[in-house]
């Protein structure tokens, strides 16, 4: 069933949405059971593996627990994207779940984020290779300057982490110029920083 939707994306698109629609539906329905998770597991590893890879381990876990949501839901997700097929816009299965898998990684990021704030203090310095002590007691002198739990703290701290400045707009609400102003502003901290000695 899988093989049928995925030859369907190259037919000639409108013509193939009807066809494309109820092989959907039929997938969706055949993905209830677990051999045919099994099957999606395996091709999306195969086909759509490497955007479950990032440079940050944290990145990392959340891409690999929504793949596995993914997993688990693919019956819901298939008919969601059935909903949406549009006759201007040709499909393409893959896209449709690496897409569905990066925003829901977010959702997960940003959840763990504000439960990791209730807790405790969130500290950048855990998330860095170590680089000795000096770059430690530079990294604890910018660390407090980005202490607080304001919304604009916490999009410079998403930046820090690799996240790009719309990104972290996104995550938490700030506007992407208040997130400029307020980089700029550390950084002319930062560099004044030595100066006071």
């Amino acid at each position: 069933m899988l093989g049928v939707v995925l030859r369907l994306e190259s037919a000639p698109w409108p013509g193939a949405l009807s066809a494309y629609g109820a092989n959907l539906l039929a997938l969706s329905t055949r993905c209830e059971r677990p051999a045919a998770k099994a099957e999606i597991y395996r091709w999306f590893m195969r086909e759509g593996g490497g955007a479950l890879v990032s440079r940050h381990e944290e990145r990392c876990a959340d891409l690999r627990d929504a793949f596995h949501e993914m997993v688990a839901k693919i019956p819901w997700i298939l008919l969601h994207f059935r909903a949406g097929l549009d006759a201007d816009r040709r499909p393409n299965l893959k896209s449709m779940l690496v897409r569905w898998i990066g925003w829901r990684a977010n959702g997960l990021y940003e959840s763990r984020q504000r439960h990791a704030s209730r807790r405790a203090p969130y500290r950048l310095s855990d998330q860095l290779a170590p680089g000795g002590p000096d770059i430690a007691a530079q990294l604890g002198e910018v660390l407090a300057l980005l202490d607080g739990a304001d919304p604009v703290t916490r999009a410079l701290r998403l930046v820090g982490l690799g996240h790009t400045i719309a990104g972290a707009a996104r995550l938490t609400g700030v506007s992407r110029q208040k997130i400029y102003r307020a980089r700029s502003a550390l950084q002319a901290k930062v560099e004044d920083e030595p100066d006071r000695d």
